[in-house]
């Protein structure tokens, strides 16, 4: 099939997504119980659990993502995006007694969000919980590995394992091991609680379930403890989180466009085209990223004579891996697959380039032919289908999941017609899995999809296809544990035996594992194609700071628990300012809008957004009230001026006091001696009158 068959292959299936999800503009938007600026909205596809938030038994957990990410945080992550390890909870680990003793150390201030301490007890209780009850969850894994747990103090937790397990910390990192509060759970049946509403060390607190909406609304709990142990900036900035039930296509766009959603994944609900289209809008954006499992085409190696690892390269020779990456179904465009797993920053370490361009994967049916030659498997009958020496016909049926992988699917039995394979193509159903587990296919094209990139160590590929478990499960019987397609390599076994008590970033494991990968490759169980591309869909209307192509600082899936870094890296887009007065020495800070402030003298003025502004005043840091240069000493000597003269009026006006009586008595003897006078005078001129007469 020419190229320009397969790009009207691919533009067939667009175009009809896209009449199924095209937009429609009388979409209603979403409402919110919450103020929107102070909310960030993350939509899933579903929920149908409201009332439970129990992580160890089936169905137990109403909104999943916002469990793992913002209530029941993990001991430690790893950021898929750079590498790196994300000590949380806890501040390290450290194994002893050859591996049969691992020591966790818990991170003091952490806290629960209704207060109480998280301790080592806590992990402790959670261990000897699932070991005790068979019908939780990790009730096996701990019967396995742990013989004992002891806590000499809160923040010291000593786990006593049955066997050497060098990797056991794995157990513990996002995805991993949930650790609950023993002060909740410890009287009750951990089969049956609810755990409604959840206690977690997460930064938020349950609010409000809103079931008819199929929407869940977290508050924050502005105690949060990353806060206090790591400084203000780990206090997130969303007031509040909706986590809501994706609706139909139309009504995302117009909500996407409108800024009425802040992350979500656009292509589970629209067609490329249509997020396209809305890309031209203000405020919308994408990231890409590579999904931990490549396509890829997994083989059954006891199948003959699939069984030829010579066999396997040739069809692996066969996939065209950069036309395929062309057409894969994103706006961004997707690249032939080169390892096993994802290339993933903290994963390329291990891409060892004597390995990998040694057993290189590429698109040449030359080789493939020859390779077929070799091993004697020609056309014997002239019917255009090559046959073994023994007389099998090179026929097969390729079982294909759907949508895109059927495209691969097509492209590979074509490819596989021109040198001589007849493939047939069937869509896989459930049926296909149970055959698959009991090894009667033939292949089957899914993702590729081993424990090495949630743990960033291929061990966890290799370990998968050791010899032990095609002899556990023969074909005919249900494979419980390993890779369905049963390869047996004993020189492979020798080295994934020696990795198991070795840790990989090890000098001697890093040997070990190069081995292995080698000997992996040259065996190719299972094919490579191509990169699995997804896309997250932000606004920018409301939150600012999103990973991006440019700056991928955090890993961007909203339904995986390293997403609480993404969470607390997010910065409003629009932010009112206030000045405050510093009343006392202030460190330098990272301010709600994600700039940093300071350090400030008391004293000093600063103008810094009112969050951080109420946060100060609170605190009695800062006040909203200027400070005048040497007014506390002003104010002190007014006082003292003030006393003085009050004590002064007091006396001033006791002397007033006496002087006006003594003026009254003297004003009395006044007029009393004028009266006199007046008397005399009239006395007087009485006389002198009668003389006259």
């Amino acid at each position: 099939m020419k190229k320009q068959q397969y790009a009207l292959i691919i533009l067939l299936v667009i175009s009809t997504l896209g009449a199924t999800l095209a937009p429609r503009v009388s979409a209603q938007a979403v409402t919110l119980p919450v103020p929107r600026e102070e909310t960030l909205v993350i939509v899933r596809p579903g929920y149908d659990i409201f009332d439970t938030w129990n992580p160890f038994v089936p169905r137990g957990m109403a909104c999943g993502e916002a469990f793992d990410q913002i209530i029941g945080e993990y001991l430690w992550y790893i950021n898929y995006a750079t590498g790196e390890v994300i000590y949380w909870l806890i501040t390290g680990w450290e194994y002893k007694d050859n591996y049969t003793t691992f020591i966790l150390h818990v991170r003091p201030g952490v806290t629960w969000s209704d207060g109480k301490p998280f301790t080592s007890r806590d992990i402790a209780f959670t261990i000897n919980m699932v070991k005790e009850n068979p019908k939780l969850y990790w009730h096996a894994w701990a019967e396995e590995w742990v013989k004992s747990v002891e806590t000499p103090d809160d923040y010291t937790c000593i786990i006593h394992l049955t066997k050497p397990n060098s990797r056991f910390h794995f157990s513990f990192r996002g995805w991993g091991f949930h650790i609950v509060p023993e002060h909740v759970w410890k009287d009750k049946d951990p089969v049956t609680f609810k755990n409604d509403p959840p206690i977690g060390t997460g930064p938020y607190i349950l609010y409000k379930v809103i079931p008819e909406a199929k929407m869940f609304v977290f508050v924050r709990r502005d105690d949060y403890w990353a806060a206090n142990v790591f400084g203000p900036e780990y206090l997130p900035k969303p007031k509040y989180i909706v986590y809501r039930a994706q609706t139909s296509a139309d009504a995302e766009y117009n909500n996407w466009i409108r800024g009425d959603i802040d992350a979500f994944v656009p292509l589970d609900v629209m067609s490329v085209e249509t997020v396209k289209k809305a890309l031209s809008y203000p405020d919308t954006a994408l990231c890409p990223f590579l999904d931990p499992c490549p396509r890829g085409l997994w083989i059954n190696c006891q199948k003959y004579p699939l069984n030829y690892s010579e066999v396997r390269w040739a069809l692996a020779y066969l996939f065209d891996r950069e036309l395929l990456a062309e057409f894969w179904p994103a706006v961004t465009v997707s690249t032939p697959a080169k390892y096993p797993w994802a290339d993933w920053a903290g994963l390329r370490k291990y891409a060892f380039p004597e390995v990998f361009e040694k057993y290189k994967l590429e698109y040449n049916p030359q080789k493939a032919a020859q390779l077929l030659d070799k091993l004697k498997i020609i056309d014997r009958d002239g019917d255009g289908i090559r046959e073994t020496p023994n007389g099998t016909k090179m026929s097969f049926v390729l079982w294909s999941e759907g949508g895109y992988h059927l495209y691969i699917a097509e492209h590979f039995a074509e490819e596989a017609r021109k040198i001589g394979i007849d493939i047939t193509v069937k869509p896989a159903t459930s049926a296909t899995w149970d055959l698959q587990d009991l090894g009667q296919i033939d292949m089957h094209l899914y993702w590729l999809c081993t424990g090495t990139p949630w743990n960033n160590d291929p061990y966890y590929l290799l370990e998968g296809f050791h010899s032990k478990y095609a002899k556990m499960y023969p074909v005919g019987t249900r494979i419980m544990a390993g890779e369905w397609v049963r390869l047996v390599d004993p020189e492979l076994d020798e080295i994934i035996d020696k990795l198991a008590v070795t840790p990989t970033d090890s000098p001697e494991g890093m040997e070990l594992l190069k081995k292995g990968l080698e000997l992996w490759m040259r065996d190719l169980p299972a094919i490579p194609i191509v990169e699995t591309i997804y896309e997250m869909g932000w606004s920018t209307k409301y939150w600012t700071g999103w990973p991006t192509p440019d700056n991928l600082h955090s890993w961007p899936p909203n339904w995986w628990p390293e997403f609480l870094f993404v969470i607390l890296k997010l910065k409003p887009a629009h932010v009112e300012y206030t000045t405050v007065w510093f009343t006392k020495d202030t460190a330098k800070f990272v301010g709600y809008d994600g700039k940093e402030y300071g350090p400030f003298k008391a004293g000093d003025s600063a103008r810094i957004p009112v969050p951080d502004a109420d946060r100060l005043v609170n605190e009695g840091i800062a006040t909203l009230t200027p400070i005048v240069p040497g007014l506390e000493e002003l104010k002190s000597r007014v006082g003292s001026l003030e006393t003085t003269v009050a004590s002064m009026r007091s006396e001033l006006s006791g002397k007033i006091d006496a002087l006006s009586s003594s003026i009254g008595t003297l004003t009395a003897l006044a007029a009393l001696a004028l009266i006199l006078s007046l008397a005399a005078i009239a006395t007087s001129l009485l006389s002198l009158r009668k003389k006259i007469k």
